[in-house]
């Protein structure tokens, strides 16, 4: 569920969607592909969604006009939010992908009498964070990126059962709740004070009070995601998939933060040429310095309560504790397989828009080695390339690329190496022998002209890069990719 930011002020179209089924139709990914558009959610529609939390609030029967105030202010920031996101095109609605999603909801909702009349709506989210999450208001958003991650339907309908079951069990506004009841216990409030007053060992007070409060917030947290799983398992037992694949999921969800593909990509095949022979030198790890702990951290796990599912192990176990009965399993062929390589595709863009080229870059290179004559995939490569050789040379390579680090597996670190260990001018290099062994020179594809556009840009001056922003133009019409190009070569005044 989405949790509140903790505080005490200063201190704290290619899928149809049928009654009785859902049948797919997928791109010719061979060739080419061409991104969802026109996916924003109605204005009239979604503003109307929105204010089902001014309803809510009125709902709820208030202690104090304090606890009045906090409520109102968080119900409100969950609307300011939602359009926020829908305002700047990262949530998707009638598209593919969502409509998958929903037509997983309504099929929930019809097995489940408890669900009768209630409004459920899904919205995809376009973000590289692999979570979903309840807002209440029986609204919830999936991620485009924990889509990606997974190849059943059986994962996909466990997690949204799982957000269903926070929406039944109220755990928006009981969070909000909680959150207020613990900023406001008396004993935290005693200890605050005596804090503010302390002439000494004033830091270790405040990591104390400070981890009380967060203590507390977690645990009331870690008891609702166990109360989501077991009302979301009933709900999806009863939707007729079989429970061995929500444990399945619960065990994905544990190390959801740094899985990648495990296709292994041949780096001299993309990017050697005559003229400029690939260096198998450039995938080596640099040497790392010996430390105290013993070299490179290969044994360092990532702490739990840093990923995007914690607790996993544990509510696993109690997951596992609930005894249903073997149900009737519903037959259902829903070639998810299409729709998880469509998030694939649609993540790249993602990754662009989000900054985080490495990711990309690999992601690309892993698709692209599936989909070896796609058009789009050989721009994606190129483009990724372009982005990590311009921060190279305009000195922001490290905020939008990964360190090489042991937590990532064996593929991606490869790929950190790679681009770690070539320059820019190698990246020049490698980036124009790649355009001219993968595009012919009469280029129609406007993607394709997008690339071509930056790879021009290399070396020239505002007004030159302007100049070819026109060409553009001129070539490819008014599009996506222009606006891209204005952002990028033309500041506004």
């Amino acid at each position: 569920m989405k949790c509140n930011s903790i505080s005490r002020k200063a201190i704290l179209s290619f899928i149809f969607i049928l009654s009785n089924g859902i049948v797919l139709f997928s791109q010719g990914l061979n060739t080419n592909y061409h991104k969802l558009s026109n996916y924003q959610p109605e204005e009239k529609s979604f503003d109307k969604l929105c204010c089902g939390y001014d309803s809510i609030y009125k709902s709820i029967t208030y202690r104090e006009k304090k606890e009045n105030k906090v409520m109102k202010e968080a119900l409100t920031g969950n609307k300011k939010h939602l359009s926020y996101l829908a305002e700047n095109k990262l949530l998707m609605e009638h598209d593919s992908i969502t409509d998958y999603l929903q037509g997983i909801v309504n099929r929930v909702q019809q097995k489940n009498s408890i669900l009768a009349g209630k409004k459920l709506k899904v919205f995809t989210y376009r973000t590289i964070e692999p979570n979903a999450a309840n807002h209440g208001n029986g609204i919830i958003l999936f991620n485009l990126s924990l889509l990606a991650k997974f190849e059943k339907e059986e994962n996909v309908a466990f997690i949204l059962c799982h957000e269903i079951g926070h929406d039944i069990r109220g755990h928006v506004i009981d969070g909000i709740r909680k959150n207020y009841e613990i900023e406001n216990s008396a004993d935290l409030k005693k200890q605050y004070d005596k804090l503010k007053t302390q002439e000494f060992n004033k830091f270790r007070s405040y990591e104390k009070y400070i981890a009380t409060y967060l203590s507390r917030l977690s645990s009331r947290k870690r008891e609702m995601e166990v109360q989501a799983d077991s009302v979301g398992l009933f709900l999806y037992h009863n939707a007729g998939y079989e429970k061995q694949y929500a444990f399945e999921t619960m065990e994905r969800l544990d190390s959801v933060d740094f899985e990648t593909n495990k296709t292994k990509i041949d780096y001299v095949k993309f990017f050697d040429s005559p003229n400029f022979p690939f260096k198998k030198s450039w995938l080596e790890p640099e040497e790392q310095e010996e430390t105290i702990d013993g070299g490179n951290m290969k044994d360092v796990k990532y702490p739990d309560s840093l990923k995007t599912h914690p607790d996993c192990k544990i509510r696993l176990e109690k997951l596992k504790e609930i005894n249903l009965k073997e149900g009737k399993t519903h037959a259902y062929n829903s070639n998810y397989s299409n729709i998880n390589q469509l998030c694939q595709f649609e993540m790249l863009e993602v990754y662009l828009d989000e900054f985080e080229y490495s990711q990309g870059f690999y992601n690309s290179l892993q698709l692209a080695t599936t989909y070896p004559n796609n058009q789009y995939l050989k721009c994606s490569v190129a483009n990724f390339l372009f982005e990590i050789y311009s921060s190279k040379v305009d000195h922001y390579f490290s905020i939008v690329t990964d360190k090489p680090d042991a937590k990532f597996d064996a593929g991606y670190l490869e790929c950190l190496n790679f681009i770690n260990n070539t320059n820019s001018e190698t990246q020049k290099k490698l980036l124009e022998n790649y355009f001219k062994k993968n595009f012919d020179t009469n280029i129609s594809d406007a993607y394709t002209g997008y690339v071509l556009t930056l790879l021009k840009s290399i070396g020239k001056n505002k007004t030159e890069q302007a100049l070819l922003v026109e060409e553009y133009k001129t070539y490819f019409g008014d599009n996506s990719y222009l606006l891209k190009l204005k952002t990028k070569f033309i500041p506004k005044k």
